[in-house]
Parts: C-alpha cells; structure tokens; sequence
C-alpha cells in the first residue's frame, strides 16, 4: 500500500511544509483523504490475513499508518513493515516500537538524495531522517532494500551506502547515523528474513539454517570500500552451489560495479544524458517522480 508520494517530487506528506517551497505551504500527498480510511484499510487487508507493508516516507505519512496499526488492532506478532521510514521523530521511532514495525530502508538512497533532502527537509528534520543507526538503537527491526529498479538490487552496494553515508560530494550525509560492518550484514539476512516471519531458518548461518550465502572474491569485512568493486564468485542456495562466475561474467560485473558507484570512463560520462538530482524519473511507481 502507498500512503504518500516521494521527496524528489515533494509529494512524500510531511507534518510541517517543505523547507524550500516558495510558498511555505505544500506538504505533500496523503493518499489517504482521512485516518478513518486508512484504518479501515489496514483492518481489511489485516483481517483477510495479509502481512501490511507500506510506502511512508514522510513523518505525516509515518504517522498516519503507525496511528492505523494501532487502530486496526495489529500485535507484535503481526510485524507490520513501515516501507522506507526516511523522515521520522523519536515520537515516531517510540511508536514502531510499541507496534513492532520492521523498517525496510534503502541505504542507496542516502546516496543519491544527499543533495536533494537537505533542501526539501532543512536541518532539523535532517536529524531524524534516514536515520537507521538511530532505529536500531531504538531496538527497531531494521531490512535492507534497494526499491529496485529505482536503485540496483545490489545488497553489497547498500551496505557500503549503510557503512559510509557516502554523498555526492564524497562526504558522509549525517555521520553519525553510520552503521558499522555488522549492522549492516544483519540487515540484509538477519533483519531481512525477520521482516518476513522466516528467521527460524533464513538469516543466519547455524546448524538448522538453510546454508544460503555467497563466496566473494575480496575480504570486505575488514576493508569496507572493497564493497565497491566485489565480485560474487558463487552463489549457494540451500546447500547446493548454483552459481559460478565466468570469465566473461567477470569482466562484465566489473564494468557494470564501476558504472554503478560512478566510476565512468569519460567516453561513458560523455554518452549519458545531464541527470536531475535524486532518483531516475518515471522508474517505478514507488518513487516515480524522483
């Protein structure tokens, strides 16, 4: 379900106006014309026996669907995920907690919106958005996404974004809501298969697991700008290896790594077209209009 629109196109439904609307005045889409609506959507979908996920990126967005998952009766075990959760209040952190809520965030995102957000959002909403370290120390369940094709699905890219904040200009968007190698590991398998109700046998490897992992070519635990340029050199599914790397994959993967983290050979930077800021427009209906 969509509740709210994207900050890119200052529809995501903020509480106070955007920071640099001319005049002072949008705060985006509500898809929901009232609370009542959005509650008894909720209650439908959750009485049908669906999991809820929603898109909310905005605090007004965060707000009315956290006030709807208490409204509608979900419980702890319901584990409704709030759907990007980039601006957010401690209030509103205190609410997913109280409703068990998993944050299925994007950490490619702090990337690409490093130049946009502080304009839309200002400083002191900055403090509260994208702010994963902050929902984890809440004891908020936190997944990792990518929102694909609006961003590669590419875990290892995340991470990288979810370590470092790297923005455009090279400099950490918010530093001190880094995360370090380990929390950012646990988002991908540990928090991932929480969000989905299968953290009794995904998202950890232990006797008992299904033995689902990757054999990468470099050590990134220790070197984390090794997530760069990373190769998967096979794939295990459920104990049985299903993927090997060719040689010509090898050489296709590197190039599609240095096109994905800006590493442009100038040729390349010449063929492509001058970029808006923020995400591609019209790539998916979940942020079309970044």
């Amino acid at each position: 379900a969509y509740v709210d629109g994207a900050l890119g196109a200052s529809t995501a439904a903020l509480l106070e106006p955007y920071s640099d609307d001319v005049n002072g005045k949008n705060v985006g889409t509500l898809y929901y014309q009232s609370q009542e609506s959005l509650t008894e959507r909720v209650r439908e979908l959750h009485q049908k026996g669906f999991q809820l996920e929603v898109h909310a990126i905005g605090d007004s967005a965060a707000h009315a669907t956290l006030t709807a998952f208490k409204q509608a009766g979900l419980k702890h075990e319901d584990r409704p995920i709030l759907t990007h959760a980039q601006v957010l209040s401690p209030s509103l952190m205190d609410d997913m907690v109280s409703v068990n809520a998993v944050a299925n965030i994007q950490p490619q995102f702090v990337h690409s919106d490093s130049e946009m957000a502080p304009l839309r959002l200002g400083s002191e909403r900055m403090k509260y958005s994208y702010a994963w370290k902050s929902l984890i120390q809440k004891g908020i369940r936190v997944a990792g996404g990518s929102d694909a094709p609006i961003e590669p699905p590419h875990p290892l890219m995340g991470m990288y974004y979810a370590i470092t904040r790297e923005g455009k200009d090279g400099n950490p968007m918010g530093q001190n809501e880094c995360l370090d190698f380990d929390e950012a590991l646990k988002m991908y398998t540990e928090g991932a298969a929480y969000a989905v109700k299968a953290e009794h046998y995904l998202g950890s490897f232990e006797l008992g697991y299904r033995a689902d992992f990757v054999v990468l070519n470099v050590d990134v635990t220790q070197d984390h700008r090794a997530l760069k340029t990373a190769q998967v050199l096979e794939v295990w599914i459920d104990g049985k290896l299903e993927y090997t790397q060719s040689i010509e994959e090898k050489n296709s993967l590197k190039r599609e790594n240095e096109i994905a983290f800006g590493e442009d050979s100038e040729q390349t930077k010449k063929s492509k077209p001058n970029e808006s800021i923020g995400h591609p427009p019209n790539s998916c209906p979940c942020c079309a209009s970044k």
